[in-house]
Parts: C-alpha cells; sequence; structure tokens
C-alpha cells in the first residue's frame, strides 16, 4: 500500500507542477523517477533506523504494537515491489482465539502476504534462523514474534516449538509455520514434519489450514503484475487437535491442502 502510494503522489506531483512552472513539461519523467526515489529513499531510511531498536536476542515477551506497525508496512511495501496483489478467501473461517496456522510453501513472500492479510491478528511466524540476519526485517520480525528456527539442530528446533506454544498460551499470540520445513522448489506439495502439529496440541488452539498460490510467480514475474491467493481452508478445533495425534493432524492437513491445489 505505502510503496503505491508513493508511485501515485509522485504521479500527481508531476502532474500539477507544470501547472505552476512553465516550460517542465520534458522534465517530467525526470521530477516523476526522482520524486518516488527521495519518497522511497526517506522510507527506507526510517525502516532502517526504527529496526535498530527493534533489535533483541532475548526472547520476547509481549507484543510491541509499534513494530507491529513497522512490521506490516515493510511486509507490505516488499509486495508492492514485488507487484504481487494479494487476495485472501475464507478469512472469516479464522477463529477469534488464538490459533496455529499451517499453510504450503511457496516463496520468502508466503508469511508476508498472510500476516497482511490477517492484520490486527497477532500473528507471529516459525521462520529459519537465516531470515533473522536480513537487514530491517529480521529485527522487526523477531520484535513482533517471529521466533528463529534452526534446522540443523532438532533439539533447539524443538525448543523453538514448545517457546511458540508458550507464546500462543501466555501471550495470546497465534502462530504461523510450514510444516514442509522447507520451500517446494517444483511446487510439489512436499511430506509434512510434525512440529506445527505439536504446537497446536501443546496450546491446546484450533489448526487453521490454509493454501497459497502465486507468490512463486510473483518472484520471477516482476515487473509483471502477479495475483497471489491465500485461501483459509478448514478450520480444525481445539477439541480434534487434543484428540488427534500429531501425525494424523499432519496427515489429514497435508491432504486438505493437497485437495485445494
Amino acid at each position: 500500500m505505502l510503496l503505491r502510494l508513493f508511485f501515485a503522489i509522485s504521479a500527481v506531483f508531476s502532474v500539477l507542477l507544470p501547472i505552476f512552472i512553465e516550460h517542465i513539461w520534458p522534465w517530467i519523467p525526470v521530477i516523476l523517477v526522482g520524486s518516488f526515489a527521495a519518497l522511497t529513499a526517506l522510507g527506507v531510511i526510517f525502516l532502517f533506523i526504527a529496526s535498530l531498536f527493534c533489535y533483541t536476542k532475548k526472547p520476547i515477551e509481549k507484543d510491541n504494537a509499534f513494530c507491529r506497525l513497522l512490521g506490516y508496512h515493510t511486509m507490505d511495501c516488499i509486495i508492492a515491489a514485488c507487484n504481487a496483489y494479494p487476495h485472501g478467501e475464507g478469512l472469516e473461517k479464522v477463529p477469534d482465539e488464538p490459533f496455529v496456522l499451517v499453510c504450503n510453501h511457496q516463496s520468502q513472500l508466503d508469511p508476508m502476504v498472510a500476516f497482511v492479510l490477517l492484520k490486527g491478528r497477532q500473528l507471529g511466524f516459525i521462520s529459519k534462523k537465516e531470515n533473522m540476519r536480513i537487514p530491517i526485517v529480521g529485527p522487526i520480525s523477531q520484535k513482533i514474534g517471529f521466533l528463529p528456527l534452526d534446522r540443523d539442530n532438532p533439539l533447539r528446533a524443538m525448543r523453538t516449538i514448545h517457546f511458540g506454544a508458550k507464546m500462543i498460551k501466555e501471550m495470546g499470540f497465534s502462530m504461523g509455520i510450514y510444516p514442509e520445513g522447507t520451500r517446494s522448489r517444483s511446487g510439489e506439495l512436499l511430506e509434512f514434519k510434525t512440529g506445527a502439529f505439536v504446537m497446536a496440541k501443546r496450546a491446546g488452539v484450533p489448526l487453521v489450514v490454509s493454501a497459497i498460490s502465486g507468490t512463486k510467480d510473483a518472484t520471477r514475474r516482476y515487473p509483471r503484475p502477479t495475483h497471489v491467493n491465500f485461501r483459509v481452508l478448514e478450520v480444525i478445533p481445539a477439541e480434534d487437535v487434543k484428540a488427534m495425534t500429531a501425525e494424523e493432524l499432519a496427515e489429514k492437513s497435508r491432504e486438505i491442502i493437497a485437495a485445494a491445489l
């Protein structure tokens, strides 16, 4: 939204300026590009400075509304920069109570799209630790409940899953996790790991099963506009989550997503 707003402001500025200044028409392209570049640079500088105050090595103890707003606008700008247009379907199915969100994984845009479409929800994600080293995005993400996952260390990975369950139970967070464990390069659905379902069972919350499409194309087709579809397919109630094993939940969720894709 912000990036597209910058485009609109730049366009209006370049059109109105000739009304007040004669002989400016040949400079319209320069004005358009320059005003957009200046606004974008100011936005990036602001986000960078703000992210310095978000940097932390300690687990968060509560949600930070200011950082969450920064996170929303940062991810929204990244989505816009990829010329992607996210659409949500079935969002009304998402429960008001905390939940665990599972989805197929195509691109690094996946959690950003879900985060933006579920704006207003106290949503965090389990993300590989390397993502937390990305300037601006990494520090802000950690401050709003994104947890780094060490995929090379099963013990640390399970500790992260358990801490995610604690955040859900004690801090009111909802957590998203991609049970494939990594992005699917081929587009085919990979086998599901059980960590997401262990977290849902430990937290005692519903499981929101969703599917996403289009994000893989969005990172390949720039500047061609790409429509990204995020669909909430089914919500497995907390009672059913408690009654089923993690393996059964993984199998059922995979079947639901595979059928939708």
